[in-house]
């Protein structure tokens, strides 16, 4: 099985916070939400096969995940 992330939008609804990073990388006690995310994927559900779609701001979010 094969998962997909889309985290390529801007985070109008998360604005201020997402004004000067994306949405995926604000943090949730410690950690951003995409790593969470990946976690459930990976953990709870087996799967690891994953690819994130990136757009707004993601040299910052290949910085923190790679690619």
């Amino acid at each position: 099985m094969k998962a997909l992330i889309p985290a390529a939008g801007r985070g109008l609804r998360a604005w201020p916070k997402a004004s000067a990073i994306p949405k995926v990388l604000l943090e949730i006690d410690g950690k951003p939400i995409l790593q969470r995310n990946i976690e459930i994927l990976r953990d709870c559900l087996g799967i690891r096969d994953i690819t994130i779609i990136v757009g707004y701001l993601e040299e910052q979010i290949r910085r923190v995940f790679g690619g």
